[in-house]
């Protein structure tokens, strides 16, 4: 007997339509398996702005939203996929300082603020969701803006802008060779 392809009812024209070629992840008729590679997967869509059942969207694209949502939430739980969180942030959650704790949810969070700017019209935005784009902008501006310095080289050169150096008496002071003596083509200014 010929296989069929499989069809489903298109929400906004309630017309059948054809069904894609099912994904090598994903087993006909199922739930995608979560090995350590579809783990992996799924974590690293989550860390960078996806929702959980956007997520299952990439690694199960013929499957209905809600199962989707319900894949979704049941592989956030899954130890492997806390295994595999565990190896992007280089440890399990609790065992992170503090600190970096902070870091990596302020990081996913703006990702998730990136990705409702970057998925939202703002000319089709209704008065709330205009509201919310606008603030996530502004979210996220003032961390570009505020954004901690990452290493000495970093602050040194933050400092030299600011103009720290002048300040305390450095600015234009000469540069010592190794016999001590001024060389005059290297000050800094």
């Amino acid at each position: 007997m010929p296989r069929r392809h499989p069809t489903r009812v298109e929400q906004r024209t309630g017309r059948p339509v054809r069904v894609p070629a099912r994904s090598p992840v994903e087993p006909v008729g199922g739930e995608p398996s979560l090995t350590p590679d579809t783990a992996g997967q799924f974590a690293r869509l989550t860390r960078a702005g996806l929702s959980a059942s956007e997520a299952m969207g990439y690694l199960a694209p013929e499957s209905v939203p809600e199962d989707r949502a319900r894949w979704g939430w049941a592989w956030s739980q899954s130890p492997e996929v806390d295994r595999a969180r565990a190896r992007l942030d280089g440890s399990p959650w609790d065992q992170l300082p503090a600190g970096e704790q902070r870091r990596i949810a302020l990081e996913k969070h703006l990702a998730e603020l990136a990705r409702f700017l970057y998925c939202e019209d703002y000319a089709a935005a209704g008065t709330l969701t205009f509201k919310k784009l606008v603030n996530a902008r502004q979210a996220i501006n003032d961390r570009l803006v505020h954004a901690p310095v990452r290493s000495p080289f970093d602050e040194f050169l933050k400092d030299l802008k600011e103009g720290r150096f002048a300040r305390d008496g450095v600015a234009g002071a000469p540069i010592r060779g190794r016999a001590g003596r001024a060389r005059k083509s290297q000050t800094i200014q």
